[in-house]
């Protein structure tokens, strides 16, 4: 239930209790209860959920260790890690080569170039002045294996590798064109209002939470029409009609 729907239901109990019509109140109490905890539950179901597919999805490396080839967690990598590469694998650190056999890597990401590079051990290069398509005997992170295999060393891990260094260029640059503190004070408390309306999320979480705000909307305006056509003279009975009337509005 939406929080806009829930707010509904708070405003009902309240005026039920302002009443003194305790059983009402009671019940939309009880509603209210059982609606965190179905809510608490299916939250907690879908957050375990989306940890285990994030333990499935998370970036593995084949890493040759004391001379045994074991898998690890690409965060787990350090500097002068021996790397195994095969075909399928996304490389997880910036490699320097130390053999390749008909070794390839797609490089898209990186230099836009859509046909897979070729890589090389034996290839020497001068990285100061060679463009990153030319470092044949590097393979970089977030780039795929299309063809061969081969072994590297790791030389640079996280916000060190070459596409660490763009995104953090890019995020430098986001920084500065998000403006003063005025602009970053005020998108704050917007994603914050945005956060408590339930605005933010997923497409399908979002367009639920509009037609709970809009149902709330009706919801006031019905009771607004009930008090009205009493001209105001709310009496027990008055509001408890219009209570149940904004009250029905909820699936």
């Amino acid at each position: 239930m939406s929080n806009s729907l829930t707010l509904v239901l708070v405003i009902a109990m309240v005026l039920s209790y302002a009443t003194l019509d305790f059983i009402e109140g009671g019940v939309i109490n009880a509603v209210i209860i059982l609606n965190i905890v179905v809510g608490f539950f299916q939250d907690y179901q879908a957050e375990q959920t989306i940890q285990s597919l994030q333990a499935m999805a998370a970036p593995v490396s084949k890493v040759i260790r004391d001379g045994t080839l074991s898998t690890i967690k690409a965060d787990d990598l350090v500097p002068g890690d021996i790397v195994h590469l095969s075909v399928g694998d996304i490389v997880s650190a910036d490699l320097r080569l130390a053999t390749s056999t008909n070794l390839a890597t797609d490089e898209a990401l990186l230099t836009g170039e859509s046909k897979p590079c070729s890589k090389n051990a034996e290839s020497i290069v001068n990285e100061s002045s060679a463009p990153l398509g030319d470092r044949h005997n590097i393979a970089y992170s977030s780039t795929t294996v299309t063809r061969g295999r081969g072994t590297g060393v790791v030389v640079a891990t996280g916000m060190s590798t070459e596409i660490g260094k763009i995104a953090f260029l890019l995020r430098d640059k986001k920084q500065t064109a998000q403006g003063n503190w005025f602009m970053r004070a005020y998108k704050g408390v917007l994603y914050a209002v945005k956060n408590a309306l339930g605005l933010v999320g997923t497409p399908l979480q979002v367009k639920l939470s509009y037609f709970g705000l809009l149902l709330f909307g009706l919801a006031i305006l019905l009771a607004i029409i009930v008090f009205s056509t009493a001209v105001w003279d709310i009496d027990g009975e008055t509001l408890i009609y219009g209570i149940c009337v904004a009250v029905a509005v909820i699936p």
